[in-house]
């Protein structure tokens, strides 16, 4: 990230470099066969290049964001154009510094200036807040952007004066509410210093448009951590709810800017910290009732959004079944569930889930979208169970017969015929004659039956049948 100090820079080997010959360098390639003879070669000196190693040579800047995108956000006042109009030679950035604070604090005068666009609510940043911001960077004489969240698609995250970013952007920052859009001209002393970083961060002075669009005071949570777990259990239920209010803010922001897994995270220290606590009246207990179902229904979304079921289920679980309120406060919950039943293949939990959020909210478009889904997939499930239970019947009922002899492929071609109605007349109530074709295929299926020809093979040979024979052949009652 571009606002980021980069803490792999080696000073040391730099300054170092500057007092070193570095020779010169040449334009052309040196022939080694014309240089040993007695002719030699004459070769060019690149003035621009000589003395410079190669890792602190000028590097062409590049802008690594698309052209239709970078049109956006044009600044033409970086060029001099559209500002104050005035006669005299001044630079662009000398003129907007005409209309700017001073805010350097205890940075030299005139490092920090500022000029507020929009206005904006509330108090100022506390010191050691989170904070999310938007921002622009302009070079002096280029009025395209040289670095931009915007272009990026993404907002920048930081904790205030812990070191994460440049001194300037902390400074300017700590001056603004919520909601603020406003410039800033940064000097090279509070961003990247003299020497600059690379190509793309010379040592010069840099127009920051910076608009602050959230920020959360992490001292609650912080103090809740610091805390051992006596001195946890001794908090009332309003302390503990401060530093859950942190977290679940956090989350939700994060969540905002599609960041799902770690608004996941922040979620899921919300939920230890309001699972930790201790109730000591009613109103606690419903007032952790409500907390408990918003964060579980919030984690719950998450794990929805990164397509992790399991999850879903088990904190759609939480408010379904543990937390007592009305169901109509739970639909998001079942509906969370229905999906998740669906995607892992529980249809008939799904159907179960779906149909509850259904009469909550009979005209709600994505319930009614989510079971039209289910039943579709349920019909392919079905259509698919067909087909495995005809191909595995069908291949035993092949074998069966292959196995049998020629008899027993007369008896169940002849049996075939009669199924489906070949040789059969009508009788003369209108009905076919002949016998139901159910029984001739069943006849048909006994008389090739391996199992049946065994069983009766293993009964005569029974010693048991001949000694009862032999029994009842001396009977006295039959004498």
């Amino acid at each position: 990230m571009a606002i980021f100090i980069d803490e792999c820079t080696d000073m040391t080997a730099v300054e170092q470099n500057e007092n070193r010959d570095f020779g010169e360098s040449i334009r052309d390639p040196i022939d080694v066969k014309r240089l040993r003879g007695e002719e030699g070669v004459i070769f060019d000196v690149d003035e621009m290049e000589s003395g410079m190693p190669e890792s602190i040579k000028p590097v062409p800047y590049k802008n690594y964001f698309e052209k239709e995108d970078v049109m956006k956000y044009l600044n033409p006042e970086c060029l001099g154009v559209g500002g104050e109009a005035t006669d005299s030679n001044e630079s662009p950035f000398r003129l907007m510094a005409r209309r700017m604070t001073d805010i350097s604090d205890y940075f030299p005068v005139g490092s920090v200036l500022k000029e507020t666009i929009t206005p904006g609510d509330g108090h100022l940043v506390p010191e050691s807040a989170f904070v999310t911001i938007h921002y622009n960077m302009y070079h002096e004489f280029a009025d395209e952007p040289m670095d931009s969240t915007y272009l990026r698609r993404r907002p920048e995250r930081f904790r205030l004066n812990a070191g994460r970013v440049w001194p300037g952007v902390d400074v300017a920052v700590s001056t603004m509410r919520l909601g603020e859009a406003a410039r800033f001209l940064l000097a090279p002393e509070v961003v990247a210093g003299q020497l600059g970083v690379g190509p793309r961060m010379p040592p010069a002075t840099t127009l920051w448009v910076i608009v602050l669009e959230n920020f959360q005071d992490v001292q609650p949570t912080e103090d809740y951590y610091s805390m051992d777990e006596y001195e946890r259990r001794a908090l009332t239920f309003s302390q503990v709810k401060r530093a859950f209010m942190t977290e679940k803010d956090y989350g939700n922001d994060l969540y905002k800017h599609k960041q799902f897994d770690w608004a996941f995270k922040k979620y899921l220290k919300a939920i230890h910290i309001v699972e930790d606590c201790t109730l000591q009246s009613e109103e606690e207990q419903t007032d952790w009732y409500k907390c408990s179902q918003v964060v579980y229904s919030n984690a719950a979304l998450c794990a929805y959004k990164m397509e992790e079921w399991q999850k879903v289920l088990r904190y759609t679980n939480k408010v379904i079944y543990n937390i007592p309120v009305a169901d109509k406060e739970k639909v998001k919950c079942f509906y969370l569930a229905g999906k998740a039943k669906r995607m892992k293949g529980d249809y008939r939990g799904a159907r179960h889930a779906l149909i509850k959020a259904q009469r909550i909210k009979p005209y709600d478009q994505c319930i009614n979208n989510e079971l039209n889904e289910l039943e579709k997939d349920v019909a392919k499930f079905e259509q698919f169970e067909k087909v495995m239970c005809k191909n595995i019947f069908g291949e035993s009922s092949g074998k069966s017969g292959r196995g049998s002899g020629d008899q027993s492929g007369e008896t169940r071609s002849h049996g075939d015929k009669d199924q489906f109605g070949d040789n059969r007349a009508p009788s003369a109530d209108g009905g076919l004659s002949g016998k139901s074709p159910v029984s001739d295929h069943s006849t048909a299926l006994d008389s090739r039956s391996p199992a049946a020809d065994h069983s009766a093979t293993l009964a005569s040979h029974s010693p048991k049948t001949d000694q009862s024979a032999a029994l009842a052949s001396r009977s006295p009652l039959t004498d």
